[in-house]
């Protein structure tokens, strides 16, 4: 199994094509659909190492099952690959990559049951090996890299179950965690991305429901501050940073559940948010990557109201 991983990760064969184009009607992008995920998953996390990415966990519909899956995406060949299983089965978990190796960060492993479980995986053994626990338990969170560390922002936590303040910080050359300034407003089911060097909160629920709250973290001097907030507020989007620096939003859930197609980009130069070709599928609870061209993939989520969702193994691509 080794081998023919290696040879996979490492001796892919670029394609002419990653998808058949199916341009919007909507003024600005067209989006194309990308060969689906081996096991559709909502409610999961992904991160890129190498230019693959690496989507982890989640569950299948209705909440029935709550996934260990490992799935990764080769965007030169438009393949997939189910790789070795995460050793603890959750839903919104947060997922980042530090060092090579990709971090699966606590999560839902049972009905209201926050974990503090780290575990990573390393993509050219295909093994999962236990990290240091986070200081409390938390699901629902972000996680992004700078500067080789890993912060933790926003979700649930443990003492008791409410909305977590904390941003902690994961140094993987010392497996050990820290303490950095608390996020402003705190918030579930938001995400986060990296742009020039500084951390962007975006959406989420607050205390008050669905927010469109986008909040601007700098490591370089441990403070945040506002940024222009989204143009629709929601929670659970697909969230990623193009080669550009310009941070895309896609889907999503609205204050009643139901996910939504709306694709929004911020331009952290001029703090200003702009309305794009929205997904052909409406789905929440996805994941975004940015992909070899500069492509956005929007991959997985759920479908459906959120009393009886459905697990997408959709993958579409934005094209800017």
């Amino acid at each position: 199994m080794r081998r023919l991983l290696t040879i996979w990760l490492f001796v892919l064969v670029p394609a002419f094509a990653i998808g058949t184009a199916t341009p919007s009607l909507a003024a600005e992008g067209r989006w194309t659909e990308l060969t689906p995920m081996p096991i559709a998953a909502g409610g999961l996390d992904s991160a890129t190492v190498n230019g693959l990415t690496y989507a982890i966990g989640g569950s299948t519909s209705g909440f029935a099952t709550f996934l260990q899956t490992t799935q990764v995406y080769a965007p030169k060949t438009n393949t997939w690959l189910e790789l070795a299983p995460m050793p603890t089965a959750r839903i919104n978990l947060a997922v980042a990559a530090a060092g090579g190796l990709v971090y699966a960060i606590g999560g839902y492993v049972g009905p209201g049951a926050p974990t503090k479980a780290v575990e990573a995986y390393d993509p050219i053994t295909n093994i999962w090996h236990v990290a240091a626990s986070l200081p409390d338990r938390r699901a629902s969170a972000a996680a992004v890299t700078v500067g080789g560390r890993i912060f933790v922002v926003g979700g649930v936590n443990g003492n008791p179950l409410g909305f977590a303040t904390t941003t902690d910080v994961y140094d993987p050359s010392t497996d050990s965690w820290s303490f950095a300034a608390p996020i402003p407003t705190p918030r579930i089911h938001l995400r986060a991305a990296v742009s020039g060097g500084q951390i962007y909160a975006i959406g989420g629920r607050d205390k008050a429901g669905v927010t469109s709250t986008v909040e601007v973290y700098r490591p370089t001097t441990n403070t945040w501050s506002e940024a222009a907030p989204m143009i629709t507020p929601r929670a659970v989007p697909g969230v990623a940073t193009g080669d550009d620096g310009v941070i895309y939003a896609v889907g999503g859930c609205c204050a009643s559940g139901l996910p939504v197609a709306v694709t929004e980009a911020y331009n952290p130069a001029t703090d200003t948010w702009s309305t794009l070709a929205p997904m052909p599928t409406a789905r929440g609870s996805l994941v975004a990557s940015l992909g070899l061209d500069g492509e956005i993939l929007a991959i997985g989520g759920f479908t459906g109201p959120p009393s009886n969702p459905s697990a997408s193994d959709l993958v579409e691509a934005f094209h800017p």
